[in-house]
């Protein structure tokens, strides 16, 4: 039997080597100024350092912008970023690939869920990947407001209002006894609950960096807990030999959707609160995939 399933991974390589060649992406450049002592003073401006305009005095010149690992044209650097910050317009909001990614693995759970809502029951599921996931995006979206960051807070914003869905829907039809999910019911809505006053009391308190920094790492420390959910359901896995408690289109695509994210975080804005995350990340969907290898699809 031929495998007609459509294959991202192929095809977000494809989009991406394509896109460094399209003539509309911007790009970066180097402005030199000649002072009255025959002194130069250079600056880049341009998307890739949009906090440097271009100043009274200046001249605009194409040259190599170098860094301690590589060298590449302004133009192919420029169009990477442009890649994961203005790939595509959708009502004044830009999206990067990193972002349309983003929307995949908060559409993953949507087969899970409609099992759910149809049998009336969540059987051996975790809450952990949906309740980390509201929480997750919540942070990061608040995030992207206090730095500024469309990038980072439009695909957010999405996965709030769909992983609020999720959570609803899973504890809807979840017996009030469980406790595999991991912990019980009043546990995850607790933590949810807390997790808004403490994000409230952070803006209100501190400066807008300072309250970013902090709900950041916070961020990070419930991103451990989003990517490692499904994991929660390895020993059902291990001692069924079984991956039925195991979504694979999550995992899939949070390994794609990882790989991104690192990548420009680490790459393009230099945010470790944005990189490592997503790090584990990638960590994660590997070992999901290795189970997947390992027993296959039930």
């Amino acid at each position: 039997m031929v495998d007609r399933r459509p294959k991202l991974l192929p095809a977000l390589l494809v989009i991406f080597a394509l896109s460094l060649s399209l003539p509309g992406a911007p790009k970066d450049f180097l402005a030199t100024r000649v002072n009255n002592g025959g002194s130069k003073q250079t600056m880049w401006v341009g998307p890739s350092v949009p906090s440097q305009p271009i100043r009274k005095g200046y001249s605009q010149s194409m040259t190599l912008r170098a860094g301690p690992a590589f060298a590449m044209a302004p133009t192919s650097f420029s169009s990477i970023r442009w890649l994961f910050e203005s790939f595509v317009s959708i009502g004044g909001i830009q999206l990067g690939v990193n972002g349309l990614t983003a929307q995949l693995q908060f559409l993953a759970p949507i087969a899970a869920i409609s099992g759910i809502l149809k049998s009336r029951s969540v059987g051996k599921l975790p809450l952990l990947p949906y309740s980390a996931m509201l929480a997750t995006t919540v942070i990061f979206t608040i995030y992207g407001f206090l730095v500024g960051n469309i990038a980072i807070w439009a695909p957010h914003l999405s996965g709030v209002i769909l992983s609020a869905a999720y959570t609803m829907a899973f504890l809807v039809n979840c017996p009030k006894e469980a406790d595999w999910l991991p912990s019980g019911r009043s546990v995850h809505v607790g933590a949810l609950l807390g997790l808004a006053l403490i994000i409230a009391g952070l803006i209100a308190t501190f400066d807008k960096m300072k309250a970013a920094n902090i709900i950041g790492l916070m961020g990070n420390a419930v991103c451990i807990a989003m990517f490692g959910g499904p994991l929660s359901a390895i020993k059902t896995v291990l001692q069924e030999r079984s991956t039925k408690s195991l979504p694979f289109a999550f995992g899939i695509v949070t390994l794609i959707n990882a790989s991104l994210w690192c990548f420009y975080g680490a790459v393009f804005i230099q945010d470790p609160l944005i990189w490592f995350p997503n790090s584990l990340g990638v960590l994660s969907g590997v070992a999901q995939m290795f189970l997947f290898a390992r027993f296959g699809f039930s």
